[in-house]
């Protein structure tokens, strides 16, 4: 398959040049974790990290009244119900969702302007049908292997973002300012195959 690009975050945000006022405001939530036993997955060997347990963030960036959503955690059908053991080996546990995290803050997803996704894997996308009214951000060749050939990608699990697919959309194949002000750009990364953006 076809080289896809990448997205990931950038904060471009030049010292002196913005506005304190003006800076974005950046919120991290904790989405869950993740106990890896074996990371030969991530092209590792055992041998050469002591590294199991992965933290699984969620972003909220806002800007000049705007807010965009970076990556949703782990599926909200699993919040609550303690650790749990997946085919793959993966131990996962979700303690309290994003949805109750961001009601903490006087929000709703349908308060979130534009979301955003890394990569379409399971733990970044598991509250992503609950942001419906947002606009999608995605880069052209991720929405291709994400939303026309989810089947062609088993490290996918549609059913947790099926509900995106006719949401308003942003295709992106360069770098993109979210908020049109410089102070928060989507870069494109090169990957190896759907599903790993994030090299």
């Amino acid at each position: 398959m076809q080289k896809l690009l990448g997205i990931f975050l950038v904060l471009a945000i030049a010292a002196g040049s913005i506005a304190a006022s003006a800076e974005p405001k950046l919120y991290v939530f904790d989405c869950g974790n993740i106990h890896v036993p074996d990371v030969s997955s991530f092209g590792l060997t055992n041998e050469e990290t002591d590294v199991r347990e992965l933290f699984v963030p969620c972003y909220l960036i806002e800007q000049n009244g705007k807010r965009l959503f970076w990556d949703g955690g782990l599926p909200l059908d699993l919040v609550g119900d303690g650790p749990q053991t997946m085919a793959s080996g993966l131990v996962v546990e979700y303690s309290r969702s994003i949805i109750d995290q961001l009601a903490d803050l006087n929000l709703s997803p349908d308060d979130i302007e534009y979301t955003a996704y890394s990569h379409f894997h399971f733990d970044h996308v598991g509250a992503a049908n609950a942001f419906t009214s947002s606009t999608l951000l995605i880069n052209e060749d991720e929405f291709e292997a994400a939303f026309l050939h989810a089947e062609d990608n088993p490290i996918f699990d549609y059913a947790l973002y099926n509900q995106l697919k006719d949401t308003p959309k942003v295709l992106l194949s360069e770098d993109y300012d979210v908020f049109g002000d410089g102070t928060v750009i989507i870069v494109p990364a090169p990957a190896t195959r759907a599903g790993l953006q994030h090299r």
